[in-house]
């Protein structure tokens, strides 16, 4: 995959619930009450049971079902009744088809979604493509991108892989059959997809992780001045590339790097299959401090020996903050006239000096992202500012917040 995305990623608005409102309340009721009434909707939310056991719901049910049916369709701004038709409820919970799913992404954040379909390889978790999958090793791989003029699948961001042996289910009225194996993939794919990628949009919610405004005022001075800390990451680069130089020594990068920030043991981008500039981190099974009270001095218990100014028990790590330090890094890199080289081996170099391990995944995503986007900057795909504004959204700050962390000019 060496296509960039140059795509801008858009953020999630939040507003209030309609169900705060009164008068949507009570229109979304008047359309569950008249949704409840009709022969056509989907059984699953006027039945249970099935087959001979199959029995119809109390009228409040059917109305309550059709109630949650119409909340979120309008929560997505889409036809309540065009929703309906494809939404079942399953083990007590809302489901909707992968079609659906796919109008709701491509509607709301602009994302189109291609396919294509390969064999699964149980040793790399993960779809191979050229290659033919039958049976439950039949795979398919698909995310954001284009389909080019022959129809092949041009992946150019974020996927899903799976296959028809992991995905599919079983049972009387299971639709996982042969010879619509292919299309149960897509839907199940979608689904994934948004799951995994674009859950608030799914939710119609906005978390807290997502959108912060406080965390544009952040104090993000560093704890203590080291030698060389009153320079920037991008003068140090400057002053150690040599004038006639026309490569980039990350050796001698990395050791001005390690004067400012302590280096930390983290894994290096791995190429794996799974997506092509992801950043890995190995899992970590997150300790939280306990926040009672202290052990008194000399006396006996769990962390009575702990020095001050030591923890008991590892922090967790925080994911904004090492987001916008490798964003930082990443930025700075930009300015050395088309490098695509350095700002490959300054990702390496964020790697050393933030560790990923830890860090949760959405984070690690963003970081990926970011990279991508300043690619396109290095390639000239995309003109510096419009690239400073992308990369400050997806960290979550002010562009002159990034600007003072990387240490170059806008």
């Amino acid at each position: 995959m060496n296509e960039l995305a140059t795509y801008q990623e858009r953020g999630i608005s939040a507003r209030p619930s309609t169900l705060m409102d009164k008068e949507t309340f009570q229109q979304i009721a008047e359309i569950a009450s008249i949704m409840a009434s009709a022969s056509l909707i989907p059984e699953s939310l006027a039945y249970e049971g099935s087959g001979d056991k199959k029995k119809p719901l109390a009228p409040e049910t059917v109305r309550a079902n059709c109630f949650l049916v119409a909340n979120q369709a309008v929560n997505w701004g889409m036809d309540p009744f065009a929703v309906a038709q494809c939404s079942s409820v399953v083990h007590g919970r809302l489901m909707f088809e992968g079609k659906l799913v796919s109008s709701v992404i491509e509607a709301k954040l602009g994302i189109k979604l291609v396919h294509t379909y390969g064999k699964w390889d149980p040793a790399k978790e993960a779809c191979i493509l050229g290659e033919d999958g039958t049976g439950d090793a039949l795979a398919i791989r698909i995310g954001e991108g284009r389909y080019n003029e022959d129809g092949v699948a041009v992946f150019t961001g974020r996927f899903v892989d799976g296959h028809v042996g992991g995905w599919k289910t079983t049972g009387a009225n299971t639709p996982w059959r042969v010879g619509r194996n292919r299309v149960m993939l897509v839907y199940r794919g979608t689904r994934e997809f948004a799951r995994i990628y674009e859950p608030g949009v799914m939710l119609g919610v906005i978390t807290e992780d997502e959108y912060d405004p406080a965390y544009n005022a952040r104090d993000i001075t560093p704890a203590a001045p080291t030698a060389g800390a009153g320079q920037s990451v991008i003068d140090r680069l400057k002053a150690n590339q040599s004038k006639n130089a026309d490569g980039f020594d990350p050796d001698r990068v990395n050791k001005d790097l390690n004067s400012a920030a302590p280096p930390r043991s983290g894994e290096e981008v791995a190429g794996d299959g799974t997506s092509a500039n992801e950043v890995e981190a190995a899992p970590t099974a997150s300790t939280s401090v306990d926040s009672g009270p202290a052990p008194e001095a000399g006396k006996g218990g769990e962390g009575a020996d702990v020095a001050v100014g030591e923890s008991s028990a590892p922090s967790e790590p925080d994911g904004k903050q090492w987001l916008l330090d490798v964003a930082g890094m990443l930025w700075a890199a930009t300015n050395f006239n088309g490098d695509q080289e350095l700002l490959k081996s300054q990702k390496k170099i964020a790697m050393d000096c933030y560790d990923p391990s830890g860090i949760p995944k959405q984070f690690r995503d963003k970081a990926n992202s970011a990279f991508n986007h300043c690619m396109s900057v290095v390639a000239g795909e995309v003109e510096p500012s419009d690239g400073l504004a992308i990369v400050a959204g997806i960290v979550g700050v002010e562009e002159k917040v990034l600007v003072e962390r990387s240490g170059r000019k806008a």
